[in-house]
């Protein structure tokens, strides 16, 4: 309910849901699965893993489909996430 959590390549690869409000909770799940399984045609399974949780959280702090850019998801991932 906090994060995303895999295990791929017997490594486990965690990050943290950080809405800046939490008002959607519906759909949560499908968006985290479906935007990590998008994400990895391209790229690393803790890259994605990141991706999802950025997804995720933006998707969180609106009821419905997200509706946010790329960018939108890529600024969340520069300010919010530890990248190595």
């Amino acid at each position: 309910r906090d994060g995303l959590l895999v295990l791929a390549n017997g490594q486990f690869h965690e990050a943290p849901f950080r809405p800046h409000k939490l008002v959607g909770r519906s759909g949560r799940g499908d968006t985290c699965i479906a935007s990590y399984v998008a994400k990895r045609f391209t790229a690393s399974p803790g890259e994605a893993t990141i991706w999802a949780a950025a997804v995720t959280s933006l998707k969180m702090e609106t009821e419905g489909p997200i509706k946010r850019s790329v960018e939108d998801v890529e600024e969340l991932i520069q300010r919010m996430y530890k990248i190595e």
